[in-house]
């Protein structure tokens, strides 16, 4: 009966008892009962009380609950590399253009000679006040052995044997220049020296174009900051992936440090895509699905890079804006883009996630009572109440007397404190405190009812 019916309802120990007293109660027929459109409109609900974790935290998402824990990564590293992952870091190895590759000087005389000095093994020019107007050096880059320059001398004129004579000298180096690197020819005249560019005279005068490396200065290349990173003795990458198949590290800890490093944009652009690309490979198992709402931000960032140089060869932007012809444009973009991500962890987004999911994995709904009539609870003293939502009827969190969830509707108590959750998950990361900046940005994009959360 209709009465039995209310009786069973507050007497009902879980979710099944409470529903057999719903449909007790509309099976009644009682239509002028108080409870009889409530019960029939909480029995429509009742789809909405299944995966209540689920239907909680990811809404439209919940029936992919099942598959979160598979996607979560505690280590961030797999045992090891597999074929594909270890290709893709390989042609980066490979990319011959951008090992080897140094800056030194080319000194130019045209017009006039300039003095040169032999000073600890190398010549040196030492121009008087005179001539410092009519010597100019500049910056020039070469591919290759620093010491891999073609050196021809020919006499000219004046003394041969251990006198001092004029020669001609003949330097050819592979020189970055527009779009690629090309073998140059240098010519230069020096007077003073001998067959060998010995000094035998005190004042050594030197005309045409001289570059200030090879046998004239074997010191004078300095190998770039860009392929002393990729394949100089400290090269972050080598040491993280210097023992394929075997990883040393996070490589999400190296493109957290490659963002800061002191590199053109366009080889940190380079580095960066291959080392994403690779780990795109099975992102389960780097952490980059640790969000597995796929709300990331290293998976915006990374779809932001390969737009904006999808169309670029990153290494020729590279080679063009060292012969001071590069794409001002897409430098720009690309400094912009570093400079805003360099402000936010990857390894401590996808450590924050792994633990805030994992603690709603292990979560748990108990049924507690019901809604009353009157928008109080059935039971006293609950802690974190839930409800079903009376408009989208999904779950929401409750209020005694505040509304916002079903008349008759059901409610349930979560076993675990959501501001525990975001500290657990917080501290997880490494973030110090909930006003740390990284971590207000990632709350924004939380599931609700987080994001709604005020933290101290």
């Amino acid at each position: 009966s209709y009465d039995l019916a209310r009786e069973r309802l507050d007497q009902a120990n879980d979710l099944e008892e409470y529903l057999v007293a719903l449909e007790q109660i509309v099976s009644s027929g009682f239509v002028g009962g108080a409870l009889f459109p409530h019960a029939k409109k909480a029995l429509g609900s009742r789809p909405g009380m299944t995966d209540l974790v689920a239907r909680a935290f990811l809404r439209e998402d919940f029936q992919n609950w099942d598959q979160f824990g598979k996607k979560l990564s505690k280590t961030l590293v797999p045992e090891q590399l597999i074929d594909k992952e270890s290709m893709i870091l390989r042609t980066l190895y490979q990319e011959k253009r951008l090992n080897e590759v140094y800056r030194t000087t080319l000194i130019s005389m045209k017009d006039r000679s300039t003095s040169f000095d032999f000073q600890k093994e190398r010549w040196v020019p030492v121009p008087t006040e005179l001539e410092r107007k009519h010597t100019l050096a500049k910056n020039v880059w070469i591919h290759g052995k620093k010491d891999k320059v073609e050196l021809e001398v020919t006499f000219q004129r004046g003394g041969q044997g251990k006198s001092a004579g004029s020669y001609l000298v003949s330097q050819k180096v592979n020189v970055i220049s527009g779009r690629a690197a090309t073998d140059q020819i240098y010519e230069s005249e020096w007077t003073g020296v001998g067959p060998n560019l010995e000094k035998r005279e005190d004042r050594v005068r030197v005309t045409g174009e001289v570059y200030w490396g090879g046998q004239i200065n074997p010191d004078g290349p300095v190998l770039t900051k860009e392929s002393d990173y990729l394949f100089g003795p400290d090269s972050p990458i080598m040491k993280t992936y210097g023992e394929m198949p075997k990883i040393n590290g996070l490589p999400l800890a190296l493109l957290d440090s490659l963002k800061g490093e002191e590199i053109h944009v366009f080889v940190k652009a380079k580095i960066s895509k291959s080392l994403f690309n690779s780990m795109s490979l099975r992102p389960n198992e780097w952490g980059l699905e640790n969000d597995p709402r796929g709300k990331m931000m290293i998976s915006k960032d990374f779809s932001e890079l390969e737009t904006l140089t999808e169309e670029f060869d990153l290494v020729t932007e590279w080679y063009s804006y060292l012969s001071r012809q590069g794409n001002e444009t897409l430098q720009k973009e690309l400094e912009g883009f570093f400079a805003r991500s360099s402000n936010f962890s990857y390894v401590r987004e996808s450590k924050f996630f792994e633990s805030f999911w994992s603690q709603l994995l292990d979560a748990q709904f108990a049924f507690r009572g019901y809604v009353t009539l009157d928008g109080a609870w059935s039971e006293e003293g609950l802690a974190n109440p839930w409800g079903i939502g009376s408009n989208d009827l999904r779950p929401v969190m409750a209020q005694e007397g505040k509304g916002g969830v079903l008349a008759l509707g059901p409610l349930f108590e979560l076993n675990c404190k959501l501001d525990e959750v975001l500290e657990k998950a917080r501290a997880s990361a490494g973030f110090k405190s909930a006003k740390d900046e990284q971590y207000v940005q990632i709350k924004k994009n939380l599931p609700y009812p987080f994001d709604e959360i005020t933290e101290e």
